[in-house]
C-alpha cells in the first residue's frame, strides 16, 4: 500500500449531486490500492491538513499527509515499539485528537496478558511517529478530550468485570500531555457497591465531569441512581450529586454532549422502559427503552431540566410515507445540539439476534453433539426528530427507509460510540466471513438548517422513489452499494448518489463510513471512498464541502 500512497497526488472532481437543498463540492484523491488489511482513521486539522492514519499487522501504520488543497504532501511508515505488528490486529482504538498541532491516537493493546493504554503522538506535518507510551495499565480505559479545546482526561478502571467493585482513577493532562490533576472516584460516602462508567466531559484545566450508574446488586435496577460528579483543578475528592428522578432504573446507556451556547451538558439516556415506569418507545431485539434528556449545569453540577422524548410525528410520517402498521421503533443512535438549542435526534431500526444451535453427528456409530452460537444486526429504517429548547417534537419528523445487515451483536448509540471507541481490523472480518459494519449505518450533516443523512444502499432502492420499507432490498455484499445522500423536502425523502450515478451494474463508489472525519463547523467531511469497475478496486480519500 506504501508505494502506491507515495505517489498518491491531487485529482479535484466536482461529481453531480442533483436534486440536494444545496449541492457540495466533492474533491478526491490521486486513486491508491484498496486497504483491505488493517484499520483506517482520518484526522482533519486545524492547519487545513488531513491526516490518513492505516494500521496494519505487518508493517506498523502508513501515514499519509495531505495539505489544504487536498495534495498528498507527505507519506511515511512508522513502527510500533510497544508491540509486535502482528498483535495490531488486536488492539482497540480508544481515541484520535489533534493536540499541540500532532495527530494522537490513543490504542488499548495487550501486554504480558495486561491490557493498557497507549498515547501515540504523530508530527501534523509529516506523519512522523514522533513518540510512543503506555499512560495507563488498568484493565480498561476511556479517553475523552474537551470539544471545544485540547485539553483531555483518561478515566481507568480496576476491573472489567461487570457489576464488579471497581476502582475509577481519572487523570486530567493539558494539550502537551502534563498531567493537570489525578483523582480515584469512589462511591459517595460508600453507598454504593458497583460504579459503572457512562461518559466523561472535559472543560479545558477546570475539569473532569463523570457520569456513572451507581447500585448495589449485580443486575442492577433495584436501588439504583445515575450519579453526576465534578473534580475542579487542584481538588482531591469529587464532588456527586445523585439524580433522585433515576431511582431503580435499569443498566442505562447514556450519550453526554456540551452545549458551548448555554454552557449546559446533555445526557441523553436510553433506559429500560419497566424500570422507569413508561410504555416503550424504542426496541431492539429482548429491550423495551425508553428516552430521557437532562440537561446539567457542570459548573453548578444541578440538573436544569428533564423530559422523556417521544415522536408521534415521526410515528405519523412512518405510517403514512413507510406504510407501518405500528409506531416507529428505532433505537437512538446518537444526537446533535442546534446552534438554536434545539436537539436532533438520529434513530435507527436496530434488530439484533442471538441464536442458538445444536447439531450432532455420529461417529463409528456413537453420536457427537457441537453447539453454535449465531448473532446477526439488521439495521433498518432511519428515523430523525428535532425538538425545541423545552425538548418538545418540532414539526419534520421524518424516516428514510433502508435495510442493512451484519453478522455482528450490536446495540443503540452505535454512531455515538464509532469515532472514539473500536475500529473494525478488516482482514479478521474476510476471514472469518463475518460483514464488516464499518460500511453500515449512517452518518447525518446539519447544514443550513437542511439535515443530510448520508448511507451506503443498492441502486435499485435509490431508483425505486417509493417509500415502502417492505419493497427495500436489503444491502449484503459491499461492492454491490453506492452511497447515498438524502435530506427531507417539506414532507417528501429525496435521495441521489453523492459520488455521480455509477450508471453500469458493474460499477460501484461507496464509502468506509467508521473512518468519516467532520470539520468543526459540521460543513466539511472527509471519507474513505472505494470504487469498483468491475472486478477492479480503487481508494480515494473523499472531501464533502457543503
Amino acid at each position: 500500500m506504501l508505494k502506491n500512497l507515495l505517489l498518491v497526488c491531487l485529482c479535484s472532481l466536482l461529481l453531480p449531486v442533483t436534486l440536494l437543498a444545496q449541492a457540495p463540492e466533492i474533491t478526491r484523491s490521486k486513486p491508491f490500492d484498496e486497504p483491505d488489511d488493517g484499520a483506517s482513521r482520518l484526522l482533519l486539522m486545524k492547519n487545513g491538513n488531513t491526516l490518513f492514519f492505516h494500521f496494519t499487522a505487518k508493517k506498523g501504520v502508513d501515514v499519509v499527509v495531505y495539505d489544504k488543497k487536498h495534495h498528498a504532501s507527505s507519506t511515511v511508515n512508522s513502527r510500533i515499539r510497544s508491540w509486535k505488528a502482528k498483535k495490531t490486529k488486536n488492539a482497540s482504538l480508544a481515541g484520535l485528537y489533534e493536540m499541540n498541532g500532532e495527530g494522537v491516537v490513543f490504542i488499548k493493546q495487550a501486554i504480558h496478558r495486561k491490557t493498557c493504554l497507549f498515547r501515540l503522538i504523530f508530527d501534523g506535518k509529516t506523519g512522523k511517529l514522533v513518540k510512543e507510551e503506555m499512560i495507563s495499565d488498568l484493565p480498561d480505559s476511556q479517553v475523552r478530550k474537551d470539544p471545544n479545546s485540547e485539553y483531555y482526561a483518561v478515566a481507568g478502571f480496576s476491573s472489567l468485570e461487570r457489576g464488579s467493585n471497581e476502582m475509577i482513577k481519572v487523570t486530567h493532562y493539558s494539550p502537551d500531555h502534563k498531567e493537570i490533576n489525578e483523582a480515584s472516584y469512589e462511591s459517595p460516602n460508600g453507598g454504593f457497591k458497583y460504579m459503572e462508567f457512562k461518559g466523561m466531559y472535559v472543560h479545558q484545566d477546570q475539569f473532569v465531569f463523570i457520569a456513572t450508574f451507581a447500585h448495589n446488586t449485580k443486575t442492577s435496577g433495584k436501588d439504583s441512581r445515575i450519579l453526576i460528579s465534578r473534580i475542579a483543578k487542584g481538588a482531591k475528592a469529587f464532588e456527586h450529586k445523585l439524580l433522585d428522578y433515576t431511582d431503580d432504573y435499569k443498566e442505562p446507556m447514556v450519550a453526554l454532549k456540551y452545549n458551548s451556547a448555554n454552557k449546559n451538558l446533555y445526557l441523553l439516556a436510553a433506559i429500560n422502559a419497566k424500570s422507569a415506569g413508561r410504555p416503550y418507545t424504542m426496541y431492539t431485539t429482548n429491550e423495551n427503552l425508553v428516552l430521557q434528556m437532562s440537561v446539567i449545569d457542570p459548573f453548578a453540577l444541578a440538573v436544569s431540566k428533564k423530559y422523556f422524548v417521544d415522536h408521534p410525528l415521526l410515528s405519523d410520517y412512518a405510517k403514512e410515507h413507510l406504510k407501518y402498521k405500528k409506531p416507529y421503533y428505532g433505537v437512538i443512535q446518537d444526537f446533535r445540539i442546534n446552534e438554536d438549542n434545539s436537539i436532533t435526534l438520529m434513530y435507527e431500526e436496530l434488530e439484533a439476534k442471538t441464536e442458538y444451535y445444536t447439531s450432532t453427528t455420529y461417529i463409528n456409530g456413537r453420536p457427537s453433539t457441537s453447539n453454535r452460537t449465531s448473532y446477526s444486526t439488521r439495521f433498518g429504517d432511519i428515523g430523525i426528530v428535532r425538538l425545541d429548547d423545552d425538548g418538545k417534537e418540532t414539526p419534520g419528523s421524518y424516516a428514510i427507509a433502508k435495510s442493512q445487515h451484519t453478522g455482528s451483536l450490536l446495540r443503540p448509540y452505535f454512531i455515538y460510540r464509532r469515532p472514539q471507541t473500536d475500529w473494525n481490523f478488516r482482514r479478521l472480518f474476510f476471514k472469518t466471513g463475518a460483514y464488516n459494519e464499518g460500511f453500515l449505518s449512517y452518518d447525518y450533516m446539519f447544514v443550513n438548517n437542511v439535515g443530510y443523512s448520508i448511507f451506503n444502499d443498492v441502486p435499485v432502492n435509490v431508483s425505486d422513489s417509493t417509500e415502502n420499507y417492505r419493497k427495500k432490498k436489503t444491502m449484503v455484499a459491499v461492492s454491490a452499494v453506492n452511497t447515498v445522500i438524502a435530506y427531507c423536502d417539506g414532507d417528501k425523502v429525496k435521495k441521489t448518489f453523492l459520488f455521480g450515478d455509477p450508471g453500469r451494474k458493474d460499477e460501484a463508489r461507496f464509502s468506509l463510513l467508521e473512518i468519516n472525519a467532520h470539520s468543526d463547523d459540521n460543513k466539511s467531511l472527509a471519507t474513505l471512498m472505494i470504487e469498483r469497475k468491475g472486478n477492479d478496486k480503487k481508494a480515494y480519500i473523499v472531501w464533502i464541502t457543503f
